[in-house]
């Protein structure tokens, strides 16, 4: 089932509220949520660092799903290559069903925790 876009920014905005700041205020992460006419982007800022998680139907980036970006004083890093894909194939974003935005949120989660694991316990 296609899912118009309005529909999947605020299925991102519900699992950001309810599984991404839940998660990364204990932290001590701030949210900041900004929708534009094909993004939608929630940036969680903490004093020397900022993790951004991306959503875009622009035509060159609906193909991607979310990006993860963290931003530190060290520099950037794309999580969305670092991050282990679950998935077996690409799903173009226009295609996401709510549950499927759902379940990329479960494995974004999951993969940020284990990735970041070392770093969130030197905080």
């Amino acid at each position: 089932m296609i899912i118009a876009q309005q529909e999947v920014f605020e299925a991102f905005k519900r699992n950001i509220q309810d599984k991404a700041l839940p998660y990364l205020s204990q932290f001590g992460f701030s949210l900041k949520v900004k929708e534009e006419e094909q993004w939608i982007t929630a940036t969680f800022t903490r004093s020397d660092k900022t993790l951004k998680l991306s959503l875009s139907f622009h035509h060159l980036d609906y193909q991607e799903g979310i990006f993860i970006v963290l931003i530190s004083p060290d520099g950037e890093m794309e999580l969305r290559s670092t991050c282990e894909r679950r998935t077996s194939q690409s799903v173009p974003v226009y295609l996401y069903s709510i549950d499927k935005i759902d379940t990329e949120f479960d494995r974004a989660l999951k993969d940020m925790k284990r990735v970041f694991q070392l770093e969130f316990s030197k905080i």
